[in-house]
């Protein structure tokens, strides 16, 4: 279950850089477009100014210091301010800018699109597709609907149905950071937007700090309780915003360690070749991933989910190899296919799962690995 701030107001990372282990993703807020009054040309801003003000230079320290912590850093386009009227009038340009923002900030993993005013489905599919080609299938693309948009098929805040562009675009968008403000947070809901065809882990339930307090946060808690004992593939959760996020005043890291404390533990057990193909069962369950790869074991997957803790280097090690073992027999490489480059794409399946063992928490090493694995086998 992902864990994941919006972050608008910046006041500093210190308490979640000092303690990152349950925060997963933090999304930077907000990016729009407006013309300079002065040159007349539609540019890009963060907030009030452009991204590279001087003011945001701790932004992008902290950011950077997360995102080496394992945090997957994201980038929010639009919401309340708007910004896609200006952009699609303006595509080429704004799109460029958009892009070599992130370009030039290589910690930048993903963006969401938070469209709060009427565009076209067509200018709305065009820009993902652009985003995928652009910035590799392993860039996250996220969207930011209200819930009522997924619990109906009617046109949203877009003025487009989220239910087309699911059916035709959903392959490309990771998850929908779904706004259930209000008394919207809540099992029925999450259980509506399931019984309309999207699937549990393609949804993160997100809330405004405003709707709970020390004393409610624990109707929140309840709630995302009933969601998991039900649908184990849940995405997870967000918070609009890190400011002020509960249930402790002036610590918004307690929100992430809150719902990090619904999912159990288990100590690591002896490693075998079975109990290292049940350890990456474990590890894809709880990450809410299901690769075309895995599809017969994801069936099989237990559940409840589980994390590794009490994890020793010698451990870590022999899990290691036997994970390598087990992947390369249930998908051998033609190295004949790859022009000799077996080799190279072994370590970088070492790297890759020795890195996700050692931040059990992070889910980007594995969405990696699978894809790592996934180029290999489109290449046999």
């Amino acid at each position: 279950m992902k864990t994941c701030y919006y972050y608008q107001t910046f006041v500093g990372l210190e308490k979640i850089l000092n303690d990152p282990e349950c925060t997963d993703v933090i999304i930077v807020s907000s990016i729009h477009f407006d013309k300079d009054e002065k040159t007349g040309k539609t540019n890009i801003y963060l907030n009030d100014n452009t991204p590279d003000n001087k003011i945001f230079d701790n932004l992008w320290k902290e950011t950077k210091e997360a995102s080496d912590k394992g945090i997957t850093i994201t980038l929010m386009v639009g919401g309340a301010g708007g910004a896609y009227g200006p952009f699609f009038n303006d595509y080429q340009n704004c799109y460029s800018q958009l892009i070599n923002l992130i370009k030039s900030k290589p910690w930048i993993k993903g963006i969401d699109l938070d469209i709060e005013e009427s565009v076209k489905l067509s200018d709305v599919q065009k820009l993902i597709e652009n985003i995928n080609t652009d910035l590799s299938n392993n860039f996250i693309i996220t969207m930011a609907p209200v819930g009522s948009s997924l619990i109906n098929d009617d046109p949203g805040m877009g003025s487009f149905s989220y239910k087309k562009l699911y059916n035709t675009h959903g392959r490309y968008i990771h998850w929908f950071n779904t706004q259930c403000y209000n008394d919207s947070f809540s099992f029925d809901t999450f259980n509506s937007i399931v019984k309309n065809g999207y699937q549990p882990n393609k949804i993160v339930m997100g809330m405004m700090s405003g709707d709970f307090n020390n004393t409610t946060f624990k109707n929140a808690l309840n709630e995302v309780h009933k969601i998991k004992t039900k649908y184990p593939m849940f995405k997870g959760v967000f918070d609009w915003e890190y400011l002020d996020a509960p249930p402790v005043k002036n610590d918004p890291s307690q929100w992430a360690k809150k719902f990090k404390s619904l999912e159990p533990s288990l100590e690591l057990i002896p490693v075998n070749k079975e109990n290292a193909l049940n350890t990456l069962k474990i590890y894809a369950k709880i990450n809410g991933i299901s690769p075309r790869r895995f599809k017969d074991i994801y069936i099989d997957m237990i559940t409840d989910g589980y994390t590794f803790v009490n994890i020793t280097k010698e451990q870590r090690q022999l899990l290691l190899v036997e994970l390598r073992l087990s992947m390369q027999d249930m998908y051998p490489v033609n190295t004949s296919k790859l022009n000799g480059s077996a080799n190279k794409c072994y370590d970088e399946t070492d790297k890759l799962i020795d890195t996700l063992l050692c931040s059990p928490r992070r889910s980007s090493s594995m969405e990696d690995l699978f894809s790592h694995w996934e180029i290999i086998d489109k290449e046999n």
